[in-house]
């Protein structure tokens, strides 16, 4: 289980009143579902890695009210296997807005 969660009255929250409370997504049980029906090893964890980079969007967002990582709007939460590397970033392909360290596969393959 991936879970987000933020410290008590750090963030307004959605309610406004400084409960963030918190949310949770099972990867690896996506992972398991999108290999036995959709697709590739690859684009099934590229597609896991974007809806937990989704998910943790939503929460971040919804703890601040703020369009994270983008300034006006939220970008879109991208992944992609090039090679030997899972790379994860926020916007567009020529134009992240945040882009995080790639992840070699052989250290998912550990986890």
């Amino acid at each position: 289980m991936l879970w987000f969660r933020s410290d008590e009255g750090r963030f307004p929250g959605q309610q406004g009143d400084y409960h963030t409370g918190s949310a949770g997504l099972w990867p690896q049980e996506d992972f398991l579902t999108c290999v036995k029906y959709e697709g590739t090893v690859q684009d099934c964890l590229a597609d896991v890695a974007r809806h937990a980079l989704d998910a943790l969007q939503d929460y971040i967002a919804e703890a601040t009210h703020d369009p994270w990582p983008g300034q006006r709007t939220m970008p879109d939460a991208r992944a992609q296997v090039r090679g030997s590397m899972l790379h994860l970033w926020y916007g567009g392909a020529d134009d992240a807005v945040l882009d995080c360290e790639p992840i070699p596969l052989a250290d998912l393959a550990d986890a």
